[in-house]
């Protein structure tokens, strides 16, 4: 007799019809969606699913005529163009102030590490000032109770002798009368021997520096409240002086504005005159004065003047003087003044930027302050320079450019593109120190990229 038949899944698969039926619903789902799918119903990840065997392809211009892809197809260019213009551009401007934060936060971190090292330097010296102190009042203290302390002792030695002689269970008169004259002059030795009541050392002469520097600052509180006081009564006499003189000072300024055109005019005419008589060599541009005026002319040894030299003056002089070698003194071109030369253009001339003039400024301004402060500027980056390699990142350049040599911020930025051009963050200290020491030694230096084009 057989059983029921067997159900799908106990040992038999499925019927294949059941298969087939629901891979063509799929692909008919797939047909009406637009959207391709492979074996499984499932949409790919990367590509299209080839096509079942027998199955006509899709025509590829059907994903153009679709609405949807009509509207998908701008949106998504839409999107990518803001992407690409907008949003990436503001990330990189937020990367880019955490940098300018965390540098500034380096800044602020070295200066407080400064300010720190200071404060400690200052305060322990008064700490170890005020131990070495404790130490020598602790010290004679000590010796005068280790003093007191072996009196006690010898006076404990002198009785305990006694009691042993004299309370003993057995009285022993001839060893009490052979010791009795050692015991006496003992005990008249440290009953007559004298002993420091007064104690001299007194805890009141300790050094007291910080309340001193409070007494010290307070007194510059009152006498600054008193120049306060004495600048308010000169400013109301200067006040009602000028007041009283205002017309005496007007009748001034006419007269020496009427001086000083007239200094002016003549300033004029004398410079013009002057440049009249500026003349520089032909040949090598060198300037006529009596160290040059009978020398020779070290360029003018030739016979024949190469094509494209144009010479440094306005008048060039005939064919027959090359060679002689001697000067030829004329008036220089115009396009020469305030010019400098640049090694690595050879024989271009390269004119100053205001940039350049702006650099000279503050090299002077540097000159004047180093020498009138006395300022040992190598000495003060070699204590901030770890490796002794002559160079400091910008942060340290700038501490010290700002504290100790008295720059503002503006003359910090531009020093330092001047001597980091690359943005490296590493000042060459060494470079500095000859810019302040010789002023020739700027014209020597190749003009920097960004300062030609300022």
């Amino acid at each position: 007799m057989e059983g029921p038949p067997p159900r799908a899944g106990e040992g038999e698969e499925a019927p294949p019809v059941k298969k087939k039926t629901i891979k063509k619903k799929a692909a008919d789902t797939s047909k009406l969606s637009g959207i391709p799918e492979d074996a499984e119903g499932v949409p790919p990840d990367s590509k299209r699913a080839p096509p079942h065997p027998g199955e006509i392809p899709e025509d590829p211009n059907r994903m153009l005529n679709n609405p949807l892809f009509a509207a998908y197809k701008p949106r998504l260019t839409k999107i990518s163009q803001l992407i690409w213009s907008a949003l990436l551009p503001k990330r990189d401007q937020l990367i880019a102030q955490i940098h300018r934060i965390d540098y500034r936060n380096e800044e602020i971190k070295y200066v407080k590490t400064i300010i720190e090292r200071d404060a400690r330097a200052e305060y322990g010296g008064i700490i170890e000032r005020l131990r070495y102190a404790e130490g020598v009042k602790l010290a004679i203290l000590n010796h005068e109770i280790g003093e007191l302390q072996k009196d006690i002792e010898r006076i404990s030695e002198i009785i305990n002798n006694f009691n042993e002689l004299a309370s003993g269970q057995v009285v022993d008169p001839a060893n009490f009368m052979a010791r009795f004259q050692i015991i006496n002059e003992n005990l008249e030795y440290m009953i007559a021997k004298p002993f420091k009541v007064t104690i001299d050392v007194v805890p009141h002469d300790l050094p007291r520096e910080l309340t001193e520097i409070r007494h010290h600052l307070q007194r510059y509180r009152a006498s600054q409240a008193l120049l306060d006081f004495k600048d308010e009564v000169i400013y109301r006499l200067s006040k009602n002086a000028k007041l009283s003189t205002r017309e005496a000072i007007e009748e001034l300024e006419k007269t020496s504005s009427a001086e000083m055109a007239e200094w002016a005019k003549l300033t004029d005419k004398f410079a013009a005159q002057l440049k009249k008589y500026q003349l520089i060599c032909f040949y090598c541009g060198s300037v006529l004065d009596d160290g040059t005026v009978n020398a020779k002319c070290k360029v003018n040894n030739v016979q024949a003047v190469p094509d494209d030299f144009k010479g440094y003056t306005q008048e060039v002089p005939a064919k027959s003087y090359h060679g002689n070698v001697r000067h030829y003194f004329a008036k220089p071109r115009e396009e020469l003044f305030r010019t400098y030369y640049d090694p690595e253009a050879k024989d271009k001339i390269a004119f100053k930027t205001p940039f350049h003039i702006t650099i000279e400024l503050i090299l002077s301004k540097l000159r004047k302050f180093i020498s009138d402060n006395r300022v040992d500027l190598h000495k003060v980056f070699l204590d901030h320079d770890k490796n002794k390699l002559g160079t400091v990142n910008s942060i340290i350049f700038s501490f010290i450019a700002f504290e100790i040599l008295r720059l503002d911020q503006g003359e910090i930025t531009q020093l330092s593109r001047f001597l980091d051009p690359a943005g490296t963050n590493s000042i060459n200290y060494i470079e500095l120190e000859k810019l302040i020491a010789d002023p020739k030694y700027f014209e020597s230096i190749p003009i920097r990229e960004f300062g030609a084009n300022e």
